[in-house]
């Protein structure tokens, strides 16, 4: 049983050797709540690994495992390593020696979606009772998980630790040096005085109470805060659509969700109009969260498991969302989304099939400014055997063919005779 200790409350501190992108600061891998984290850490985009982040803790540590999320969107880190210090006061000096406890495989895959560091000489001391909060979050991610060892032949690199070094060393496809959530689970050292592991509990247990007595508790705050959380209070037959279903930038619900590059997740409606504002500019297609131009290798692409949510929670709302245009996506023969269509209940767009349905129209106006053109008088008897198109053998069409040629040439000769009367 151990505890996370990635959290401020425990005067835990980060840094690191490279800058961030905005919105994916350092302060987001450090747990909140007990429960929440932000959307994780990412470098800008022109660092290329290796990149390093310090975690510093101002007492001694004793680590049980080292938990790791490496994806966030499209980028995938996929090379880690984890190496550990230990200086007086938790201060981080360059005289710190850090040493290697563990490091993934260098010809590993970017499969992985779970990275599982583990001190299996781990030596419970400390009850922390119902607290082992963290460990059900990452239990439910077993399918892609790569479990690891952490070692050294130094004991003292692994329970008497005040610096801890992640070391990001490859990434996936040339992508973005990333860690969606990163935890430390462990507990105060055995060299730790009473002093520091009874005010460590005292913070764990303060921790744990304010969070099971946030449900039971209504107090005055909370009922003056929960009024602006619901904008929607005002007009009761209004459907409250969830968080994870609204487009960050317009606030609606996503018919198609895309992935950007960044990480976020938009409609695609949204980023189509994003981008024919920047075409009226001259620029190209680009991310309208960072700016960056999309390429081969960085674009959108659907969100498809958010997409079946959304559809899921469509059908289950009923009524309350009819006014909304739904999008299905149609596969190409490659098995990719060819591109949405759009379709209002109870009325469908036109499409491509509508407009082919009356080829007649489209040729009378073609037609439009064309001369008639002079008919053939030919014998009644001819027209009416070619009106009913039916001819018993090979004998009668002769025959018809013979007298038709024999009109024309008559036709011909008439007209012959009249030009040169007139002449």
């Amino acid at each position: 049983m151990a505890i996370n200790l990635c959290n401020p409350s425990f005067g835990v501190t980060l840094s690191s050797s490279t800058v961030s992108t905005e919105g994916y600061e350092l302060s987001n891998l450090l747990e909140k709540d007990m429960q929440q984290i932000g959307g994780g850490f990412m470098a800008e985009r022109f660092i290329k690994p290796p990149i390093d982040i310090v975690f510093s803790f101002p007492f001694k540590i004793e680590i049980k495992e080292i938990f790791l999320d490496p994806s966030i969107g499209n980028q995938v880190s996929c090379g880690f390593e984890i190496l550990t210090a230990s200086s007086k006061g938790g201060e981080l000096t360059e005289e710190c020696d850090f040493q290697s406890i563990g490091k993934s495989p260098w010809n590993n895959s970017h499969k992985y979606s779970l990275y599982h560091f583990v001190n299996r000489r781990y030596r419970q001391r400390l009850d922390f009772r119902h607290h082992d909060h963290s460990q059900s979050h990452w239990t439910c991610a077993t399918s892609k998980r790569l479990s690891l060892s952490l070692r050294h032949r130094y004991s003292q690199f692994l329970i008497q630790i005040t610096h801890i070094k992640v070391k990001i060393t490859r990434t996936h496809g040339g992508s973005i040096p990333c860690l969606r959530r990163l935890e430390i689970q462990g507990q105060p050292s055995y060299v730790c005085s009473p002093t520091e592991v009874n005010a460590f509990l005292d913070k764990v247990h303060t921790m744990f109470k304010q969070k099971d007595d946030e449900p039971n508790g209504v107090s005055e705050n909370s009922s003056e805060i929960s009024e602006p959380k619901t904008p929607d209070s005002s007009s009761p037959d209004e459907p409250v659509i969830p968080e994870e279903f609204r487009d960050p930038l317009t606030l609606n619900l996503m018919s198609l969700p895309v992935i950007l590059p960044s990480g976020h997740t938009v409609d695609q409606t949204t980023l189509d109009k994003h981008t024919a504002a920047e075409a009226e500019w001259g620029r190209p297609p680009c991310d309208p969260f960072t700016g960056i131009t999309f390429s081969k290798t960085s674009k959108p692409i659907p969100n498809l498991l958010l997409k079946s949510r959304v559809d899921k929670y469509l059908l289950e709302a009923g009524k309350e969302f009819h006014h909304l245009a739904r999008t299905t996506l149609s596969a190409s023969h490659d098995g990719r989304m060819a591109g949405p269509k759009a379709e209002v209940r109870g009325q469908r767009m036109p499409n491509e099939s509508h407009l082919v349905q009356n080829p007649v129209g489209e040729a009378s106006s073609r037609g439009k400014g064309l001369k008639p053109t002079k008919s053939v008088n030919l014998p009644k008897n001819v027209a009416t055997s070619q009106a009913k198109g039916s001819f018993k053998n090979s004998k009668d069409g002769s025959a018809v063919r013979s007298r038709i040629s024999e009109a024309s040439s008559t036709m011909s000769h008439r007209t012959t005779v009249k030009r040169k009367a007139e002449g």
